[in-house]
């Protein structure tokens, strides 16, 4: 059976059909009641962060009244606030000793550090070859995030295509409906972006659009 895999500075969880959910903070690890309350057996959580190699790192704790601001980039928020080093496994590795099975689709959210984070996949991105949904962060100020278009391409499989999220007025997380269109980014403009990488062969399978009607 496929697994969705889930990269998260967040305190949310979804049901996939087999999960994983990979995360460093113990007060958000604590904080997980709806998978238990909400009887889930199909995720496992793992208290760790990914990144292209083994180490140990500071990270930057949230607000209390915002528990998925947290980075393991000094800076990316400014309310954050140093906590202490915390672990960080090469994603392969943890995948490979967590015996998970063909990733279909993994998602990113983890507060500028993705670059590091795929660094550490390369081998289960290129064996799987994965839907990516993910949020990219645009900064030149720091090491940690992409700075050309062909930085974002260098870790991702061969025949990979991008699309964007449009962020448009009906168009959120909130009402349920999407639109995706091809991604262009101006990499001089500090920004984020929710994006979808895909293999090229599945690009035309993916519906463009979808959700609930739009009100009137």
């Amino acid at each position: 059976m496929a697994s969705a895999v889930t990269l998260r500075a967040n305190r949310s969880a979804k049901t996939r059909p087999t999960g994983g959910d990979s995360r460093p903070l113990p007060r958000l690890f604590e904080k997980l009641p709806s998978i238990e309350e909400n009887g889930i057996k199909n995720i496992t959580v793992h208290a760790v962060g990914l990144g292209a190699e083994r180490a140990k790192l500071p990270f930057f704790a949230p607000p209390d009244e915002n528990l998925g601001t947290g980075s393991f980039v000094d800076g990316y928020h400014a309310e954050n606030r140093p906590l202490h080093e915390l672990e960080i496994v090469v994603g392969d590795e943890a995948l490979e000793t967590a015996s998970a099975g063909p990733i279909a689709m993994l998602k990113v959210d983890i507060e500028g550090y993705e670059k590091a984070a795929l660094q550490g996949l390369t081998k289960t991105l290129t064996r799987d070859r994965p839907i990516i949904v993910m949020e990219i962060t645009i900064d030149q100020k720091t090491e940690h995030t992409f700075k050309s278009r062909e930085k974002l391409a260098g870790v991702l499989p061969e025949s990979y295509e991008l699309l964007r999220f449009a962020r448009d007025k009906g168009l959120d997380v909130e009402s349920g409906r999407y639109q995706l269109a091809p991604l262009q980014i101006d990499f001089g403009h500090d920004q984020q972006l929710d994006i979808v990488a895909l293999p090229s062969s599945l690009v035309a399978k993916l519906p463009r659009e979808g959700g609930p009607p739009k009100e009137p």
